[in-house]
């Protein structure tokens, strides 16, 4: 060895210098540094000089620029040479290489150039080059710009002459597709082909950096045997621990699989070789700043694997879930672009409906990776059919949002049937998320076709199950309401509840039902709301803790749900929330306040629309509970006007929820006694504080009664219209007898009769056997007609009024005949009264006669018409009162308060007066006002 020329060192070899051996330093002074190969000629004959023609070429300078900065950590002085395809950057300082003084040239071919900007006089240049991937050169104006459109210049013309140089291929390019090859191969039945693959791979694995490399030997006269998938599959095992080999290996096995000629165990080989590849595909399940392919080359792949399965899981359908969907199933972050790829191919193929074949497919693909962690992927489910049920309640009305062409409920549909298949066993992990599987209950039933309702039904079932079949308890006496509710679940009452009752329709019929199918009614949702509350305090009987976490979750669900303006689904949330809260712990101010602002906007809307929707209805039931866990005076005291004015309102809908609300809050503040000091009249009419009195006011001259002259016949006037609608009739006659029985506490006497009256009216039966009247002899003047009950001739007026305004909207025989001997009863008693109704009953009696079979009522019709006949020619003048001295009482209306209002009756009676709907309204708007003030 005489001497080693080193031409154009670079800053890599100075590194590499610095850790050569002390044994280098023998041959030390024989080593010298040239500036360009072509320096070369001067030690050794051109003859003999073997360099590369590109690497001679670098001496070709075309063009040079200095001086020139080079901008890093100091900034160096440099030239910049420009070759025909290289740039070469030569610091004009010289370092020390091995104790010898030299230049570093740094060679930057036009093909590893990315990017080059100039920015004022700096030129950067993005490379790919492993050793300065970005460059900063410093210049005048005048030198930077021309050296940047020369370096342009020149990667425009390499590309144009040498495009495939640039992409020339390498072994390394192929290493996954050069491994699938291997490994189909090796599993062959030809014993030459199986020799082959195994020198192909001892060949190409120390070239691609296999780590397999030292355990193999090359040879042409081997023996492999014909089982070689145990070699395969550890072979395998040790090449997937390169994960970057994943995306191109995994590829060429999906392309194989394809192939449609490929027989059934090589396909089997396949799968399992590639097993423990699939874990490696959680590098790559988000986009990656340096390799966004990866990330869309992951997803093509699941994809493919999905329409693998559906395809061959007749045929080997247990391999595939073992061997792709079960190790899917065991990594948190492929589980995600797994499920998406699944959730995805369901929902964008139409022709594949509920209960078809491929959708079977891709449940049993859920249920594979559901085995291996159900926490992990039932969680990923559950979150992501809570936010498609978030998505689709922006849609104002419910009957759109329902629609299979709508996607998000698409998603919802196959969501839920997923969610279906995982929860027999308990691979839904109920325990952890019992309260959003309760709260999508209540969203989502009697929703859909009837195959999603069926669903939701046995979705509901099932989570039942798991709750009791997945605890340990030897006695279950603890889990004992879990089997009953689990029963009542699968009646017929609750199949109509969940919108199938009638219809032989289950999650796998194959056919939807083509009947029309009605939407749950919100005494529906509060009902299920009302089993499944009881179902989530089942689940835990000795963990109060754990019932009181879960009641606490679903209630923020349903709160967030219910407080979602212009929501399809918040009036269900609404009935919901009041169903929840079960006690104070769960009232806060900010909820109260949100729902009565709610209710406010409501009413307006009805008061300008005429048209009632949910969302009213829903936030007064809801109320309606709630009023029952509240202890503060200041809430009470309101709300008992509230109801009476939306009573008032006159809308049949909205008549009996607010009937419920003011029987609730009448027994809550009886509960509290609040009724002990004054009575149950004059405590609620102190409740009218100056501020809300003029507006209530305008709504009693509106209906022409007066609470102020006499209470219980302005409540029995006000409810009077809800004993004739069938709907409302038992909630209004309960709320009468509720009246009664805490105003009878004070004692007995004319205030009672307001609240008797009606009653007395429509059930008189039922009320002889009320506590109130023990003992007492059984007849109308022991009731009604005596000094304690009737002591004057007013209330004998309005007694006598009421009776005639239920007569006049009474069709049933019964009625009518209590009411005439009633009126002809008192008529004897109080003479002087009984003209107030005269020019009401004789019209009423007239039309009535000519059509009556009933001969007993024909006989009080004609002893009526005979009494006032001869109070007539007997002349009762003394203190005889007058239809008009109705007005005087302030109960001109009691007349008209026997049905609800139509349309043309909430025309303001005089001009510039405002209806009853606007009144109100305003009265609502006031109440409300008042309520959050008091909060303040």
């Amino acid at each position: 060895l005489k001497y080693i020329y080193v031409i154009n060192p670079n800053r890599n070899f100075k590194n590499y210098a610095k850790n050569l051996p002390k044994q280098i330093q023998k041959v030390q002074k024989k080593i010298i540094f040239l500036q360009g190969a072509r320096k070369l000629q001067e030690f050794v004959n051109e003859n003999e000089i073997a360099l590369p023609t590109a690497t001679i070429a670098m001496d070709d300078i075309k063009s040079m620029y200095t001086p020139v900065y080079r901008i890093s950590r100091q900034k160096k002085e440099t030239s910049v040479k420009l070759s025909s395809e290289c740039i070469l950057l030569s610091p004009t300082k010289t370092t020390n290489i091995l104790s010898q003084a030299t230049q570093i040239t740094e060679i930057i071919h036009i093909s590893t150039i990315l990017d080059i900007t100039q920015i004022e006089d700096n030129l950067v240049i993005k490379c790919s080059d492993a050793g300065s991937q970005i460059i900063n050169l410093k210049a005048e104006p005048g030198k930077i710009a021309p050296l940047g459109h020369q370096i342009k210049q020149m990667k425009e013309r390499y590309s144009l002459l040498k495009p495939s140089v640039a992409n020339r291929s390498r072994p390394t390019d192929f290493r996954g597709t050069l491994i699938n090859v291997v490994l189909l191969n090796m599993c062959s039945t030809n014993p030459s082909l199986r020799v082959s693959a195994y020198n192909l791979l001892c060949a190409f694995a120390p070239e691609i950096n296999l780590a397999v490399s030292n355990e193999l030997l090359r040879s042409d006269e081997l023996c492999l045997p014909k089982e070689m998938l145990n070699f395969v599959l550890s072979m395998s095992k040790k090449f997937s621990n390169d994960p970057k080999l994943t995306i191109e290996f995994l590829t060429e096995t999906a392309i194989t699989l394809k192939n449609d000629k490929l027989d059934q165990i090589t396909k089997l080989q396949i799968l399992h070789y590639i097993k423990p590849w699939i874990p490696n595909l959680s590098q790559f399940a988000r986009p990656i700043a340096d390799s966004p392919d990866k990330f869309t080359k992951a997803r093509e792949l699941l994809t493919t694997f999905t329409l693998f399965t559906i395809n061959h899981t007749s045929e080997i359908g247990s391999v595939i879930l073992n061997k792709i969907w079960k190790p899917l199933g065991c990594v948190h972050e492929i589980a995600d672009l797994a499920l998406d790829c699944i959730i995805e191919r369901a929902s964008e193929q139409k022709h594949l409906s509920l209960g078809s074949k491929p959708l079977e497919v891709m449940e049993e693909a859920i249920v594979a990776m559901g085995s291996q962690n159900p926490h992990l992927i039932s969680g990923k489910l559950i979150g992501r059919l809570l936010k498609a049920i978030n998505i689709v309640s922006e849609t104002a009305d419910i009957s759109q949002l329902q629609d299979l062409s709508n996607p998000n409920w698409l998603i919802i549909a196959i969501i839920s049937r997923f969610l279906l298949m995982l929860s027999f066993n308990n691979l839904i992990a109920v325990h952890a998320y019992l309260a959003e599987l309760l709260y999508a209950m209540t969203q989502l039933l009697a929703l859909g076709n009837s195959i999603t309702r069926a669903t939701i039904h046995s979705l509901t079932i099932n989570i039942v199950h798991s709750l009791y079949t997945s605890q340990t308890n030897d006695e279950n006496d603890s889990l004992q309401p879990l089997r009953y509710q689990l029963a009542e679940l699968q009646q017929l009452k609750f199949k109509m509840y969940f919108g199938i009752g009638g219809q032989d329709i289950t999650p796998y019929s194959k056919k939807d039902s083509q009947d029309k199918l009605e939407q749950a009614s919100l005494g529906t949702i509060e009902s299920v709301a009302s089993i499944l509350i009881d179902i989530l305090k089942s689940a835990s009987p000795n963990d109060f803790n754990l019932t009181q976490s879960r009641i606490a979750r679903w209630l923020s669900l349903t709160t967030a749900s219910a407080l979602r303006s212009n929501s399809a689904l918040q009036p269900r949330a609404i009935v919901t929330l009041g169903v929840i809260c079960q006690s104070p712990h769960y009232i806060n101010q900010y909820l109260l306040n949100q729902l009565l602002v709610q209710l406010e906007v409501s009413i307006k809307k009805f008061a300008n629309t005429g048209k009632v929707d949910e969302l009213p209805i829903a936030i007064i039931s809801a109320l309606t509970r709630l009023i029952e866990h509240i202890n503060k005076a200041k809430y009470f005291n309101p709300v008992f006007w509230l109801a009476l004015s939306i009573i008032q309102l006159g809308e049949p809908l909205l008549f009996s929820p607010s009937v419920g609300l003011l029987e609730a809050t009448i027994k809550a503040m009886d509960e509290r006694g609040y009724f002990q000091a004054q009575g149950l009249a004059n405590h609620c009419l102190s409740l009218r504080t100056p501020k809300i009195e003029s507006i209530i006011s305008e709504l009693e001259a509106i209906d022409k009664i007066s609470f102020k002259n006499n209470f219980s016949f302005a409540i029995g006037a006000t409810l009077l219209k809800g004993l004739r609608n069938p709907t409302t009739k038992s909630i209004t006659a309960r709320t009468l007898s509720t009246l009664l029985d805490i105003a009878a506490k004070e004692n007995i006497g004319p205030h009672l009769l307001g609240y008797l009256a009606p009653l007395l009216a429509i059930r008189f039966e039922s009320v002889l056997n009320l506590e109130l009247f023990a003992g007492a002899e059984k007849s109308l003047k022991s009731y009604l007609f005596n000094e304690q009950m009737l002591p004057d001739a007013q209330h004998a007026a309005l007694l006598f009024s009421l009776f005639v305004t239920v007569l006049k909207e009474s069709d049933l025989e019964p009625e009518q005949l209590f009411i005439y001997e009633a009126l002809r009863e008192g008529a004897h008693m109080w003479p002087n009264a009984f003209p107030v109704v005269y020019d009401t009953l004789l019209p009423e009696i007239q039309d009535a006669m000519p059509n009556c079979l009933n001969p007993i009522i024909l006989e009080s019709m004609l002893a009526l018409m005979n009494l006032m006949f001869s109070f007539e020619v007997g002349g009762v003048t003394r203190d005889r009162m007058k239809p008009s001295d109705l007005e005087a009482l302030g109960f001109s209306g009691i007349r008209i308060c026997g049905s609800f209002p139509t349309n043309n009756s909430n025309v303001a009676s005089k001009p510039g007066m405002p209806n009853r709907k606007d009144i109100a309204s305003k009265c609502v708007s006031s109440l409300l006002s008042a309520i959050r003030e008091s909060q303040q």
